[in-house]
């Protein structure tokens, strides 16, 4: 495990990430996780510090994505790819499953060997929100412009298309061509 300064400034961050993010941070040789007060509380964790990150996730996976997610998990521990981006449903704390979006990374030492496993999970705002995008939905988004023009504010309207779209999801499937609509999603936040 990291030393103790390490790990405070490791606390710090975790703790400080916006609600409905979740950072975990595990250390491969210890097997051990961090994770902020807030997951903790959401997701009904033994605490802060826990083992075993990969089994956690999974034991609070929806039965129908643990397969897929599984997968996921393995191809990262198993150095075939270095990180993954995956979409499923978790459970939180009242036994609800929460569609939500999972990034991780594998990070290796000099010598290529699994150092720090690190990820977010993200828990998607629920139906006013798109749980591939995080983009609000249509019906939000006309409320917002409503509310804009009622405050007498002004704004700025784009609109864009991704043609040929499904082409992306025949190629390469749906995983692939929802992570395409997130990256998408995040570059346009980006830029407003």
């Amino acid at each position: 495990m990291w030393d103790t300064d390490t790990n405070t400034k490791i606390s710090e961050i975790i703790n400080c990430i916006p609600e409905g993010q979740f950072i975990f941070v595990e250390d491969i040789k210890s097997g051990v996780s961090n994770w902020s007060n807030e997951a903790v509380e959401y997701f009904g964790l033994s605490g802060n510090s826990i083992r075993n990150t990969k089994e956690i996730i999974q034991e609070m996976t929806h039965p129908d994505d643990k397969e897929r997610l599984q997968k996921e998990f393995d191809e990262v521990f198993f150095k075939q790819k270095e990180s993954f981006f995956s979409i499923f449903q978790v459970r939180n704390v009242k036994g609800e499953y929460i569609p939500c979006t999972c990034k991780s990374k594998m990070i290796c030492d000099e010598g290529g060997n699994p150092y720090i496993f690190i990820g977010s999970l993200t828990v998607h705002k629920g139906e006013e929100y798109d749980a591939v995008t995080d983009l609000p939905k249509l019906q939000k988004f006309l409320s917002h412009i409503s509310q804009t023009k009622k405050d007498n504010k002004e704004c700025l309207l784009m609109a864009f298309e991704l043609k040929h779209f499904n082409n992306i999801n025949a190629l390469y499937g749906y995983s692939f061509g929802n992570r395409v609509l997130y990256e998408t999603a995040k570059m346009i936040r980006g830029i407003i």
